[in-house]
C-alpha cells in the first residue's frame, strides 16, 4: 500500500477500535440499571419494528403503540400487585398478568392501528417472543464479560 493508503487506514481503523474499547469497558461497569435501560431501547426498537411491519404501520404510530401499550402494561403490574401479591400465588398472577398482558397488547393495536383482532393478537404473541430472544442475548452477554 502507499503511504496516504496506510494513513487513511490507520486513521478508519483506530477510531472504530477505540470505540469497541469502550463498548466493552462500559459493558463490564454495566448494573442492573444500565442493563434495564439497554434492553428497554431495544425493546422498543424491537415493538417499532414489529408494529411497521405487521401492520405496515407508520413509524409515528408504531412509535405511539411502542410507548402507550407498555405504560398502560405497568398500570396493570401495579394493580395486580399491590391489590393481589398476597392473596395469590406467585405463579397464579403471573398467569394472570400474562393473560392481561396480552389482552391489553392486543386491544391497544386494534385501536391504534385499526387492526382486526386476530391481527393484533399475533403482534402480542410475536413481538414478546423476539424481545425474550432480546432479552437471552443481552443477559448472555453481559454475563459472559462481567463473571
Amino acid at each position: 500500500m502507499t503511504e496516504l493508503a496506510n494513513i487513511i487506514k490507520d486513521s478508519t481503523n483506530e477510531p472504530s477500535e477505540r470505540l469497541a474499547s469502550l463498548i466493552e469497558h462500559r459493558s463490564k461497569s454495566l448494573g442492573s440499571i444500565g442493563l434495564a435501560i439497554v434492553y428497554t431501547v431495544g425493546h422498543i426498537i424491537i415493538a417499532i419494528i414489529c408494529a411497521s411491519l405487521i401492520f405496515n404501520a407508520s413509524l409515528n404510530l408504531a412509535a405511539l403503540d411502542a410507548f402507550v401499550e407498555p405504560v398502560i402494561n405497568g398500570f396493570w403490574f401495579y394493580l395486580l400487585h399491590e391489590f393481589f401479591k398476597t392473596k395469590l400465588s406467585d405463579i397464579l398472577l403471573t398467569v394472570i398478568y400474562t393473560i392481561g398482558h396480552i389482552c391489553v397488547a392486543t386491544i391497544c393495536a386494534a385501536f391504534i392501528f385499526n387492526a382486526p383482532l386476530n391481527l393484533a393478537a399475533m403482534d402480542a404473541f410475536v413481538e414478546p417472543i423476539i424481545n425474550a430472544f432480546w432479552f437471552y442475548l443481552l443477559h448472555s452477554y453481559w454475563k459472559k464479560n462481567n463473571i
